[in-house]
């Protein structure tokens, strides 16, 4: 293997062949953290919700009716509204829910057991809901009950103060919430608080898993989710959701906006799958996705263009010299093999380099955003595929200083 002839000839073109080698190295580094950083956002994407989100659709209006700002109207329009979605057929189940499960976001709180040091608080997404809300999204409850009618706190007036003598108020949470509070065990029927202690709920239940995605899961709380029964909401506005028998709820809309209508025209209702509020909610998770894809095809694209830019201003500037071999006796596959060599050695470097670039960005960015560490085994796919996408973008210009006839070469000026 002529790899004297091979370095000399590199290091009579430093400039050109450093430029190459760091090109490859910063195509390399981000490249890779790219790649984990797509394959981070698609487990994300691909994370189980635990509800029947292909089922569900959310219900929401907006009411323009001078009775919007009575309280008593407004809570007896919502009972009116869902005892009728319930009666249409195809409606499994309907719940008033606030906020909307998978939006991206939403209310949360913070729990601690009575008693306990406030360094014990756990925050945590809440859901104000109905008795109807578990067979609605479709969760499973593996321990205690679920809410009664009882449950729910009578209506007040918004100016009325809450006593001060209330019983805890039933909740129900997840498993995970449950034994992040309790990591012993035994949630059930145990009293948690805020963190003054000023009011106490009682676990009466607790759902198996729910996950909803919330502020790009850096507080680890996406699974850890309380239920609380109560009629939130503004006096003007209110959101269901509605749960049927198959998996084409949008075939229900206009049914349910007529309903809706006969119960009160004087509002504006808007219906969405729930599938499509998810998909908002993990809108940055997809556009990471999408950008950083094309991003990894761009610089690897430009970073082959350079290698076979290189390589074909190496070939024209060494005409001469092909030819002068050709006509000693090389082959074809000599000449191929000299170009791919001096090729690959700079490709190797490059991707040497970037490795070591790499690991130094991933540290920084596994240490801002909790993404996941880069390993020893995509680390080495990279190497290798950047390696032979050099080594495939020198190809052709090897293969045209192959295919120069002697007598042209030797002639050349």
């Amino acid at each position: 293997m002529e790899l004297g002839p091979i370095l000399r000839s590199m290091t009579r073109n430093k400039t050109g062949v450093g430029l190459l080698v760091f090109e490859i190295a910063i195509t390399m580094a981000i490249v890779l953290n790219a790649a984990m950083l797509i394959m981070d956002n698609k487990a994300r994407l691909e994370i189980p919700t635990g509800l029947a989100e292909q089922q569900i659709a959310q219900v929401s209006y907006t009411s323009y009716s001078e009775q919007a700002g009575d309280v008593f109207y407004f809570n007896q329009l919502v009972d009116r509204d869902l005892e009728a979605i319930r009666a249409l057929p195809g409606v499994k189940a309907a719940s008033a829910i606030a906020p909307t499960p998978l939006q991206g976001g939403g209310s949360s709180t913070q729990r601690k057991p009575v008693g306990a040091d406030p360094t014990r608080l756990v925050r945590c997404p809440r859901y104000s809901v109905d008795p109807h809300f578990l067979e609605t999204l479709g969760l499973d409850l593996v321990a205690g009950r679920n809410f009664r009618e009882e449950d729910m706190p009578e209506v007040r007036d918004p100016d009325e103060p809450m006593p001060d003598d209330l019983p805890p108020m039933p909740v129900i949470v997840t498993q995970d919430l449950a034994d992040a509070l309790f990591p012993d065990g035994n949630a059930l029927g145990q009293l948690i608080t805020y963190d003054d202690d000023s009011r106490h709920n009682e676990i009466t239940g607790i759902v198996r898993y729910m996950f909803t995605p919330y502020d790009m899961g850096k507080s680890g709380m996406e699974t850890r989710i309380i239920f609380m029964p109560e009629r939130r909401g503004d006096a003007s506005s209110k959101t269901y959701l509605v749960r049927t028998t198959g998996e084409t709820p949008a075939a229900l809309f206009p049914n349910i906006d007529q309903v809706l209508n006969s119960n009160d025209d004087r509002r504006v209702i808007d219906i969405m799958p729930l599938a499509e509020i998810k998909r908002a909610g993990l809108a940055v998770n997809l556009f990471v996705v999408k950008a950083l894809s094309v991003t990894m095809f761009l610089l690897v694209a430009v970073t082959a263009i350079g290698i076979f830019g290189l390589t074909s201003f190496s070939v024209a500037g060494r005409t001469r010299q092909i030819g002068t071999r050709r006509a000693l006796g090389a082959t074809k596959a000599a000449i191929v093999r000299y170009f791919l060599v001096e090729n690959g050695l700079m490709t190797l470097m490059g991707v040497s380099l970037g490795a070591v670039m790499a690991m130094a960005l991933n540290s920084v960015i596994v240490k801002q955003t909790d993404g996941t560490p880069l390993s020893m085994g995509p680390l080495l796919a990279g190497v290798l595929c950047l390696w032979l996408i050099g080594l495939l973008a020198a190809l052709i210009p090897s293969l045209r200083a192959a295919s120069v006839p002697p007598v042209v070469a030797t002639r050349a000026t």
